[in-house]
């Protein structure tokens, strides 16, 4: 028992409700000089404090943090450990339990890998490390820590289970970078981050130790600003000197590059291995040339194998093109331009995907243009038609030389032209057409008629109220069919229905999520999902499921099927946890059979289903609604918006001395 003066004096270090302390304990301080003196050593979650004793109360001494472990050991004489700024050597009865309880709190942080001058053999543990308690270590060792508004939300958002990551979903996250970059680079699930445009000076340092470290992040998405140019310029000269192999896609933002800032990106993906680089709603000011001259650079040198613009202004966007027409992967979206030279130009170069969305239909299509590449990818979202100018398209594909995915959410015409549309697309074939997204768009019974023809694998029919011609639907045989719900239009109760209908197609994967379908309707939901002959896998998360019960016995409906997967409804069962207990998931997907996934992400031992889940992933559980055709504004100033931070300080210490505790 400890006095209520020395408590006292505990808390005015200690902030006890944050960190709550695993052990406090008095022992023995011996100095080199061999002389000894009483200590109270403090261990919580993720630091170590000292207090020596004076008279009858005591004195903060130091602190070090076990995100800056450096070493433990036993010895026959006891247990030793050293940080980056002190070294404690612990002797006496102590010794053990002080060992187990420290490395209990770093295997809490770490994975063993991460830290292999700890033996396994000498500190077994049974402590995980969680992301929450890598967030925290992190950033409590600089002296921060939190509100505790950020840290529930952050909880609530990594437990949503999103491939994408974006550090701006939470207000004041962003202050937190290099804790929550620590937090997350260890989950395979996330594949795409998100760093908003903040104005914190470390950003760019975090994302040179993420560079580093990263083992499964493919696509990094950056509006940080460039200038001035120091920390960008590291970063850079990171890449340039240690490519990240497992990095696909960069993806710079809202930015406003200068002469100096242009030549540092001319200088590191002049001669970079990339899939592919976009530049997204940025802005060039006067070095437009400087910039062609980039992308020139990259067609002939570098091996980055595809570049995107999406919302931005170009003085000479034919010259732009020609410099990168060559490429695999290109991204035109949102640029203003017609659509109709570029058709006739891009389709015959052997793209593997091309990317128009949100440019101008007002120009004739010409009937000549061919398509060259197998396989091939044509994006045309967010898009005012005519129905000649659609019809030419989806037409030419017939042409192609190999299987094409096409891409046409939320197409727009006028009323008088769907209806010139239905009369022609009954004289279309869908050959050679693989996959379709005509996701928030007008629907008849001619359009499910043509869908239905062909042999498709992948159809997206998401936000769109098919009651109309609901019959068609039993006659898909396709691999994925999605019908997630939108913010425009959720399926509710009708879901039932349609998943009546469904039950005689002969579809593999289907996707219903997002549609409020309500936990009063899965024993119902259940019972028609059973009667399905070919379905291997169902998405049905964030359908307003609240009933844990009801949960329970669905997903024990199913857990017999080994040959039936359901896809874990992580959104409903967070939002569930938040007011129940956080082990209510883990023990809730005891009832599921779910896909097991490698460290990878991808879903070990079914090749099959791994290619249905790279799909999937691709497309998200929710496709964004685009936003292309959005009038574009350039920005020619960095934000400069001051924020609240929400940030806590932590007392700390530089103290180097070496301690001897018996």
């Amino acid at each position: 028992m400890f006095s209520s003066d020395i408590l006292s004096e505990i808390d005015k270090t200690v902030d006890r409700k944050k960190e709550v302390p695993a052990l406090m304990t008095w022992t023995v301080k011996r100095n080199r000089k061999g002389i000894e003196k009483p200590v109270l050593v403090v261990i919580t979650p993720y630091s170590f404090y000292l207090f020596r004793k004076i008279g009858e109360s005591i004195k903060y001494q130091s602190v070090c943090y076990f995100y800056n472990v450096k070493e433990m050991k036993k010895n026959s004489k006891g247990f030793r450990i050293k940080f980056s700024d002190n070294v404690y050597t612990v002797l006496g009865p102590e010794a053990q339990m002080i060992a187990e309880i420290c490395a209990f709190q770093v295997f809490s942080i770490f994975y063993h890998e991460e830290v292999p001058f700890i033996s396994r053999a000498s500190f077994p543990s049974n402590s995980v490390p969680t992301p929450l308690n890598r967030f925290l270590a992190k950033e409590v060792s600089k002296g921060n820590f939190p509100r505790q508004a950020i840290i529930d939300q952050l909880i609530e958002y990594l437990a949503e289970g999103r491939q994408e990551f974006d550090v701006g979903h939470i207000i004041g996250l962003w202050n937190y970078l290099g804790g929550v970059l620590f937090a997350i680079k260890t989950l395979p699930y996330i594949t795409h981050l998100i760093i908003p445009r903040i104005d914190v000076q470390s950003a760019w340092e975090s994302l040179v130790k993420f560079w580093d470290d990263n083992k499964y992040c493919r696509w990094i998405t950056i509006s940080l600003p460039v200038f001035p140019e120091e920390g960008f310029r590291r970063w850079a000269l990171k890449i340039s000197e240690k490519p990240n192999d497992t990095v696909e896609v960069i993806e710079f933002k809202d930015i406003s590059f200068f002469y100096s800032t242009v030549s540092i990106l001319y200088s590191t993906f002049s001669q970079n291995k990339l899939q592919k680089l976009i530049f997204n709603h940025c802005s060039l000011g006067l070095e437009e040339e400087k910039f062609l001259d980039l992308m020139s650079s990259i067609r002939s040198r570098s091996k980055i194998e595809g570049i995107g613009f999406v919302k931005m202004n170009f003085e000479q966007p034919l010259e732009l093109i020609s410099k990168i027409e060559r490429l695999k992967y290109i991204t035109l979206a949102g640029l203003g331009l017609q659509i109709a030279p570029l058709i006739k130009r891009l389709l015959r170069l052997g793209l593997y995907s091309l990317d128009l969305s949100g440019n101008k239909t007002d120009e004739e299509l010409d009937d000549k243009f061919t398509i060259s590449s197998e396989p091939f990818k044509l994006s045309i979202n967010d898009m005012n038609w005519t129905a000649s100018n659609l019809f030419k398209l989806i037409s030419k594909v017939k042409t192609a030389p190999g299987w094409c995915t096409l891409e046409m959410a939320n197409t727009k015409m006028e009323e008088s032209e769907w209806h010139q549309f239905d009369q022609l697309i009954k004289k279309a074939d869908p050959e050679h057409i693989d996959s379709i997204n005509w996701s928030q768009n007008y629907i008849s019974n001619k359009i499910m008629e043509f869908m239905t023809k062909g042999e498709l694998n992948f159809i997206s029919l998401a936000g769109i109220d098919l009651s109309s011609c609901a019959a068609y639907l039993s006659k898909f045989h396709c691999k994925y069919f999605d019908l997630h719900g939108t913010d425009k239009y959720q399926m509710k109760d009708h879901a039932l229905e349609i998943m009546t209908i469904l039950t005689t197609s002969k579809i593999d994967f289907v996707n219903i999520a997002h549609n409020n379908i309500g936990s009063k309707n899965l024993e119902s939901l259940g019972n028609i999902i059973s009667k399905f002959e070919y379905l291997r896998c169902i998405s049905l998360d964030d359908n307003n499921f609240t009933d844990i019960a009801e949960l329970r016995k669905f997903g024990d409906f199913f857990s017999d099927d080994k040959h039936f997967y359901i896809w874990f409804p992580e959104r409903d069962v967070s939002k569930l946890t938040l007011k129940t207990h956080p082990s209510v998931a883990a023990k809730l997907k005891e009832h599921f059979h779910l896909p097991k996934h490698s460290r990878r992400g991808t879903l070990a031992g079914d090749e099959w289903m791994n290619v249905i889940y790279g799909y999937f992933a691709e497309q998200e559980v929710f496709p964004k609604d685009h936003d292309y055709s959005d009038d574009y504004e350039e920005d020619g100033e960095e934000s400069t918006e001051s924020i609240d931070d929400g940030r806590d300080n932590l007392t700390s210490s530089s103290d180097e001395a070496y301690l001897d505790l018996t």
